[in-house]
């Protein structure tokens, strides 16, 4: 979908989180804890590592380039004022 902010982004989202936000314990993060992280960390393993990560850093300069554009250079930035 579409959302139109009056005003600063950030500001809308620190200001007003908790009205969209629950931050409360609920039953699917227990589900989550028990069926998804409990089993990840008892059979964790060093092969896991370095699948995961040979799977993101053998990936062709193609496929980078398809988001990154020619520089291949990762960007981001948090104005904390206007100046």
């Amino acid at each position: 979908g579409k959302i139109d902010f009056k005003g600063d982004v950030l500001e809308t989202l620190r200001d007003h989180r908790r009205e969209f936000v629950s931050f409360r314990l609920n039953l699917q993060h227990l589900k989550f804890f028990v069926t998804q992280w409990v089993p990840e960390i008892v059979t964790h393993t060093k092969h896991q590592d370095e699948s995961q990560v040979r799977d993101h850093y053998d990936r062709g300069n193609d496929f980078y380039n398809a988001f990154l554009g020619h520089t291949m250079v990762y960007t981001s930035g948090v104005r904390l004022s206007p100046e």
